[in-house]
């Protein structure tokens, strides 16, 4: 038997069935936009309820678990949050832990559920797949709906950080001057390049850069916006990473020029008033004035790094690292930390949530931070020499 009643702004599902003992129990499902879904899965639920199947506690497959879970607890998520859980959902259907009863699922058989995902993608993506089944256990247990939750104790593959490619100042003079050649079709990629080398902005960050957000009277851009892709391949505007990467950058002055003359182009763009440009006026855009996909931000800085090396071969120079477009966040890292900038302004300029992260991420690069320490106090307290004492 069940009911239907309105809590804010979304209606609340209650129903009550016999559990295997015969005692009445109620339960609830919340997080319905109109009163048709939600009895819309009343009757699916009367319905599997008259089949015989469990859907109330550990009796119920992992693939009920995480749909109920997805419909009570997603719906208010970001878009790109809900897509991403949905995917893991999709791509969990189609495995042997679908159809496994809660109750029969143990660390060993998610073990087998990592090796079967791995033999298709990466392990980190492996992982992100599992992360609705996960979740849904959690909730689970915060509803009641379970007794215990069998992946309490699992441990997680530890995912290998990709090395950062850093690029020396040298690499970088020639990666600038490289995308300012007439001749190279990745001269209007410049801009996204000159954003990170020296702002040090995600591709996401430069994606989601207007002309409203940048201030050339004082030489600034302010990050609020950022462009994200879904599991799907859609493209989806957001706020930033976190509360703390919505922030001001100061520019070098060569780059606001730069700026400032692809400003001037694009105020000679035709129609660029009308509503065809006015979802956002994009910074980072091509010469037809059509934004770069996320997908194409690496390309182009790989491409210049292979002609440039290309060259530095003939001169028997070493050879530039093939770096990747975030890699050059984290040039400009390096770059801040060899001119001696303390991490805790690296850490806001690049907009992390703690200085721990910056820490932890390049905190092999500042090894002369301790040596700086320790010539502070030797200033302070001068050692006196034993041989000029003893001619004394």
């Amino acid at each position: 038997m069940a009911s239907v009643t309105k809590r804010g702004k979304k209606y609340c599902l209650r129903y009550r069935y016999e559990d295997e003992y015969g005692v009445t129990r109620e339960k609830r499902v919340s997080g319905f936009l109109t009163k048709e879904d939600a009895w819309a899965a009343a009757k699916d639920l009367e319905a599997k309820s008259s089949a015989g199947i469990d859907i109330h506690g550990d009796s119920a497959t992992c693939a009920e678990l995480m749909e109920r879970w997805f419909a009570d607890h997603c719906s208010d998520l970001a878009a790109t949050t809900r897509a991403k859980y949905s995917n893991g959902i999709d791509q969990l259907s189609v495995t042997f832990i679908a159809e496994l009863t809660v109750k029969k699922l143990t660390t060993q058989r998610f073990g087998l559920l990592l090796d079967d995902l791995k033999k298709r993608v990466s392990i980190r993506t492996a992982v992100d797949y599992t992360e609705p089944l996960r979740l849904a256990l959690s909730w689970a247990i915060d509803e009641k709906l379970i007794p215990i939750n069998p992946l309490a104790n699992v441990h997680l593959p530890k995912i290998p950080k990709r090395p950062q490619k850093i690029l020396s100042d040298a690499d970088v003079e020639d990666l600038v001057a490289a995308a300012s050649s007439e001749a190279r079709r990745t001269k209007d990629y410049r801009i996204p390049l000159l954003l990170a080398l020296y702002g040090g902005l995600r591709r996401e960050e430069c994606a989601g850069l207007s002309w409203e957000m940048v201030d050339f009277d004082h030489n600034r851009i302010t990050i609020r916006e950022a462009v994200t892709m879904t599991p799907d391949g859609k493209e989806h505007q957001k706020d930033p990473k976190t509360a703390l990467s919505s922030r001001t950058i100061s520019m070098p002055a060569f780059v606001m020029a730069e700026l400032l003359t692809e400003y001037h182009a694009f105020l000679r763009r035709p129609n660029v008033h009308t509503l065809q440009y006015n979802p956002g006026h994009r910074v980072c855009v091509k010469s037809t004035g059509k934004p770069y996909s996320l997908k194409s931000y690496s390309h182009p800085v790989l491409r210049l790094i292979r002609e440039i090396n290309k060259q530095r071969e003939v001169e028997n120079r070493p050879r530039m690292p093939e770096a990747s477009f975030h890699d050059l966040r984290h040039t400009h890292a390096a770059m801040l930390i060899r001119r001696g900038v303390q991490p805790k302004i690296i850490s806001e300029r690049l907009g992390h949530a703690s200085i721990k992260i910056t820490m932890d991420l390049y905190g092999y690069l500042m090894p002369g931070l301790q040596d700086v320490v320790a010539d502070i106090f030797d200033q302070e307290h001068p050692v006196e020499d034993p041989g000029e004492s003893a001619a004394g």
